[in-house]
């Protein structure tokens, strides 16, 4: 993978490969770079996706994107290269840094309020830097390889095919099914499919580990599942952040959801009034 990466590169030549991480999904390294063309890094991030082809796709085109709006490095790391028959690609290397999961683990509550914040900050600025982009990334990504669906069709699909799920649900615990559920499902599905001026690219998993701070600030990191769909997709902010246990509704957390939802909508909002035409 590494040849590969170092063709994709231009013919660079890679060296001292340290591996960051390792699962069923992909592989990452760290590598030197000790020849090659001149405008590449010392170092730089190795990515190779072993399963789930969609969803490396999905990460290469997300960067890819960010990149060439630039919007990275300002929101992510820079995209440099890639080869979709090796399955890998390769970003610049943020260098050390920690991610908010770990400033959330830690006994500094102000530090761990202030990282969630920046967060919700950045989720805004992505939004923003892309609400005149979005196409760009569907035809970067359907470059790669074909989709079966994009997450805007397929999220729709879900919900039209949602009311068998919820009416068991419903008869299972004893309650009664609404009525007019059906409609409410279509409709909602409808709006989904069609988010109008709102349509963003998102980054789809903003989970407390998918992001790198240093420095000079955060990023993020992991788009196995950006893609564009509703800027009401923001909400997986929350619903990650609920998931490790952000307590926010302890002293410590207290007005830290309203603070997240201030802070995307300070961040996002010029650009979408300009959108919307406002």
């Amino acid at each position: 993978m590494l040849t590969a990466a170092g063709r994709a590169l231009g013919g660079a030549r890679l060296a001292d490969p340290q591996p960051l991480k390792s699962w069923a999904r992909n592989d990452v390294w760290r590598c030197r770079v000790i020849a090659g063309p001149q405008s590449l890094p010392a170092s730089i991030i190795v990515k190779h996706f072993k399963a789930e082809r969609d969803r490396g796709f999905d990460d290469w085109a997300s960067l890819e994107f960010l990149t060439r709006a630039g919007a990275a490095p300002a929101l992510g790391p820079r995209f440099l290269a890639g080869d979709a028959t090796a399955r890998v690609f390769v970003t610049e290397d943020l260098g050390a840094g920690r991610t908010l999961e770990d400033v959330l683990t830690g006994s500094d509550d102000k530090t761990a309020s202030d990282a969630v914040v920046t967060l919700a900050q950045a989720t805004g600025r992505l939004h923003a830097a892309t609400l005149d982009h979005h196409a760009e990334f569907d035809r970067l990504r359907d470059a790669l390889a074909p989709r079966e669906l994009t997450p805007i069709s397929r999220a729709a699909a879900v919900l039209r095919a949602a009311e068998p799920a919820l009416t068991g649900w419903l008869a299972a615990v004893g309650a009664r099914v609404p009525r007019g559920l059906a409609d409410g499902l279509a409709a909602l599905a409808d709006a989904v499919e069609q988010p109008g001026a709102f349509t963003a690219f998102t980054h789809g998993d903003m989970a407390p580990s998918n992001n790198h701070i240093s420095a000079v600030g955060l990023r993020l990191l992991d788009f196995e599942y950006g893609g564009v769909r509703s800027q009401g997709a923001r909400r997986d902010l929350y619903s990650g952040a609920r998931r490790r246990r952000l307590r926010c509704r302890s002293e410590r957390g207290r007005g830290l959801e309203d603070r997240q939802h201030a802070a995307v909508v300070r961040a996002g909002s010029a650009r979408t009034r300009r959108s919307v035409g406002a």
